[in-house]
C-alpha cells in the first residue's frame, strides 16, 4: 500500500551487505527532484547490524524517507519484488546472490557491486548496473541513472527475466553441473 516508487534492498542486516553505502548514497540524492516520489524500502532479518543501521538512518536524517521492514513474510517479499522499481545490493562480498535472480523473475533489475560472484549473475548495463565496491558516489550515480531512465529499467527487467528463463532454470543448471563433472573426470 505504498503510494511512492520503491527502491528495494532485500537481505540480511549485516555489514557485509553494504547497507551503510546504500544509506549514504541515498542521502545524497534524496533532496533531488528525481527522488521526490521515491522511498527506500529495506527488508530483512538482523544479522548483527540492525542497531548500527538504525543509528546511521537517524544520523543521516532518513527516518521519514525509509521504510524498514524486519522479518518480512515471504508474501511481503514477493509483493516488494513486484512493487519496486529496482533493487540495490551494494555488497562488500557475495558468492552467488539469489536476490537479483528473484528480482529478475519479477522483471526488476539490480544495482550491485562488481566483485566476486556478482558479475556472473548481473550483466552490467544489461540486467542491472555494477558499481565499484564501497564507492558511495558510484552507487548514487547508478541510482540516479535508473531513476531518470524508466525505459532502461523496464528493458533491464525484461533482460533479467529472459536470463532467468534461459539460464537460471533447473534444466540448464543441471547440464552445466554435468559438464563440470565430466571435465573433472576426464
Amino acid at each position: 500500500d505504498i503510494d511512492k516508487k520503491i527502491i528495494l534492498f532485500l537481505g540480511r542486516f549485516n555489514s557485509v551487505k553494504g547497507i551503510d553505502y546504500l544509506l549514504k548514497a541515498y542521502s545524497q540524492i534524496i533532496s533531488e527532484q528525481i527522488s521526490q516520489n521515491i522511498i527506500l524500502v529495506i527488508m530483512g532479518v538482523d544479522f548483527g547490524y540492525e542497531k548500527e543501521m538504525a543509528n546511521l538512518i537517524t544520523k543521516l536524517n532518513l527516518k521519514d524517507k525509509i521504510l524498514l521492514i524486519k522479518k518480512p513474510s515471504r508474501e511481503d517479499v514477493i509483493s516488494a519484488y513486484h512493487s519496486c522499481e529496482f533493487l540495490v545490493l551494494p555488497s562488500r562480498w557475495e558468492l552467488s546472490p539469489l536476490t537479483p535472480v528473484e528480482g529478475f523473475a519479477c522483471k526488476k533489475p539490480t544495482i550491485s557491486s562488481k566483485l566476486h560472484g556478482i558479475p556472473y549473475v548481473i550483466e552490467d548495463n544489461v540486467t542491472g548496473l555494477l558499481v565499484d565496491p564501497e564507492n558511495i558516489l558510484d552507487l548514487a550515480n547508478a541510482i540516479r541513472k535508473l531513476l531518470k531512465n524508466p525505459d532502461l529499467v523496464k528493458q533491464m527487467g525484461i533482460n533479467g527475466y529472459e536470463k532467468v528463463v534461459e539460464v537460471f532454470n533447473s534444466e540448464h543448471m543441471t547440464k552445466k553441473i554435468l559438464e563440470v563433472y565430466k571435465s573433472v573426470i576426464n
